[in-house]
Protein backbone atom coordinates (compact mmCIF):
# COMPACT_ATOMS: atom_id res chain seq x y z
CA UNK A 1 0.00 0.00 0.00
CA UNK A 2 2.80 2.79 1.15
CA UNK A 3 4.24 1.79 -2.38
CA UNK A 4 1.32 2.71 -4.12
CA UNK A 5 0.80 5.68 -2.63
CA UNK A 6 4.27 7.07 -4.20
CA UNK A 7 4.85 5.34 -7.09
CA UNK A 8 3.62 5.51 -10.78
CA UNK A 9 4.98 2.25 -11.72
CA UNK A 10 3.08 -1.01 -12.22
CA UNK A 11 2.11 -3.86 -9.94
CA UNK A 12 2.83 -7.80 -10.82
CA UNK A 13 0.35 -10.50 -11.04
CA UNK A 14 2.63 -13.09 -9.06
CA UNK A 15 2.83 -13.11 -5.77
CA UNK A 16 5.51 -11.32 -3.54
CA UNK A 17 4.86 -12.34 -0.60
CA UNK A 18 3.27 -15.27 1.45
CA UNK A 19 0.89 -14.57 4.40
CA UNK A 20 1.08 -17.35 7.18
CA UNK A 21 -1.56 -16.40 9.79
CA UNK A 22 -1.05 -18.91 12.73
CA UNK A 23 -3.43 -18.86 15.98
CA UNK A 24 -1.00 -16.07 18.90
CA UNK A 25 -0.78 -13.66 16.36
CA UNK A 26 -2.95 -10.11 16.39
CA UNK A 27 -4.76 -10.40 13.52
CA UNK A 28 -5.88 -14.05 14.65
CA UNK A 29 -7.61 -12.50 17.64
CA UNK A 30 -11.49 -11.62 18.31
CA UNK A 31 -10.29 -8.10 18.90
CA UNK A 32 -8.90 -7.42 15.62
CA UNK A 33 -12.22 -7.86 13.84
CA UNK A 34 -13.88 -5.70 16.03
CA UNK A 35 -15.90 -2.72 14.08
CA UNK A 36 -13.97 0.08 16.09
CA UNK A 37 -10.75 -0.97 16.33
CA UNK A 38 -10.62 -1.65 12.12
CA UNK A 39 -12.20 1.90 11.39
CA UNK A 40 -9.53 3.28 13.80
CA UNK A 41 -6.60 0.98 11.58
CA UNK A 42 -8.01 2.16 7.92
CA UNK A 43 -7.63 5.66 9.46
CA UNK A 44 -4.51 5.18 10.50
CA UNK A 45 -3.80 3.56 6.98
CA UNK A 46 -6.04 6.11 4.81
CA UNK A 47 -3.87 9.46 6.37
CA UNK A 48 -0.19 7.46 5.88
CA UNK A 49 -0.96 6.81 2.34
CA UNK A 50 -2.10 10.41 2.36
CA UNK A 51 1.08 11.28 3.90
CA UNK A 52 3.06 9.70 1.75
CA UNK A 53 1.54 10.82 -1.09
CA UNK A 54 1.67 14.41 -0.21
CA UNK A 55 5.72 13.80 0.58
CA UNK A 56 5.96 11.72 -3.01
CA UNK A 57 4.69 15.23 -4.63
CA UNK A 58 6.71 17.42 -2.81
CA UNK A 59 9.96 15.42 -4.46
CA UNK A 60 8.86 15.49 -7.84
Amino acid sequence: MALNAVSTEWFTEECGLLYRKWPGQSTAQDAHHHEAERRARMKIIEERAEALSKLSAWHL
